[in-house]
């Protein structure tokens, strides 16, 4: 660790401040192992590796053929579907055998040996007592971009919280990145495209979907509230300006309209968040008898006494 000196407000100096080195990007770490052969290397001399990246023209009485590792990870890294990935390595290959190999390969090579072998050799480097304390490391998440197929610390983040989906773990990772938004912030941030801004932006799925509510969701216990208490209290969102208290019915998600919607008048009013939508749900599909009013911007939710 390098030390800095610090001045006081006079300008005299006082002591040295520790200074942790510069870590590279991600893409710095990938070109730096590419240039010295890193990845090629670990395919030839490590028996981890060897056997899990390896591909043939056919199933049956097929030859061996060469992909070369370091672009193929790049393609991987980058988010690329699988179904491309299988085709730009195998320009020839029968597609469903090219698809066969490259999940096979993915998950052996990337999903468990490389990204092992990487990240030893990343921990020995980074160590090395060689190092001047100054020196550049290398990116220290280089493995699990490399397990995940994602090339942003918010994806990581995104697939370690519980979502499923690289494919959509990648598009919002990237554009969270963009937008300058951290991995502490990432909860809130996808909350706030709510579902279909899932849809309509990253095209998400059904079980895409899902994996985000869970994701965003902040636990509410309606239920209990509503059974102990008698009343429960939901933040809205979406409210249309000059909006007055009183009654209002809910109007439930569907193909079309994926949100649950506060309505009055038969408008939309306002709409329950996305990390509430769960909970909500639950509650208006329980069985209970219930009654909604508009109360400050919130929605206040009764229990109907027999």
């Amino acid at each position: 660790m390098a030390l800095n000196r610090h001045a006081d407000e006079d300008g005299e100096d006082t002591d040295w401040l520790p200074v942790e080195p510069q870590e590279w990007p991600l893409q710095q770490t990938l070109d730096f192992l590419t240039e010295h052969q890193a990845f090629d290397r670990l395919l030839d001399n490590c028996p981890e590796v060897t056997p899990h990246w390896a591909f043939k023209t056919r199933e049956v009485r097929g030859t061996a053929m060469t992909v070369p590792i370091a672009p193929a990870l790049r393609e991987w890294i980058s988010g690329a579907a699988i179904p491309d990935l299988a085709a730009s390595w195998q320009p020839g290959v029968p597609a469903v055998w090219a698809l066969d190999q490259a999940v096979r390969n993915i998950s052996t090579a990337f999903g468990h040996a490389l990204s092992w072998t990487v990240g030893a050799l990343t921990n020995l480097v980074n160590t090395n007592p060689l190092l001047s304390p100054a020196a550049p490391r290398l990116n220290t998440h280089t493995a699990w971009h490399i397990r995940h197929g994602v090339d942003t610390e918010q994806a990581l983040t995104l697939l370690s919280a519980g979502v499923t989906s690289r494919r959509i773990a990648h598009l919002l990772g990237r554009d969270a990145a963009l937008l300058g938004h951290r991995s502490d912030a990432l909860r809130q941030w996808t909350a706030q495209h709510h579902i279909d801004g899932w849809t309509e932006r990253y095209g998400a799925g059904e079980y895409e979907i899902q994996d985000l509510l869970e994701y965003v969701r902040t636990p509410a216990d309606l239920i209990n509230r509503l059974i102990d208490r008698g009343t429960a209290t939901t933040p809205l969102t979406r409210l249309v300006p000059n909006l007055t208290d009183g009654s209002v019915t809910i109007a439930r998600p569907r193909g079309d309209r994926p949100t649950i919607r506060i309505v009055r008048d038969r408008s939309r009013v306002a709409t329950v968040p996305a990390d509430r939508h769960l909970d909500f749900l639950a509650m208006i599909d329980s069985g209970l008898e219930l009654d909604h009013r508009l109360q400050d911007g919130q929605l206040v939710t009764t229990r109907r006494s027999r």
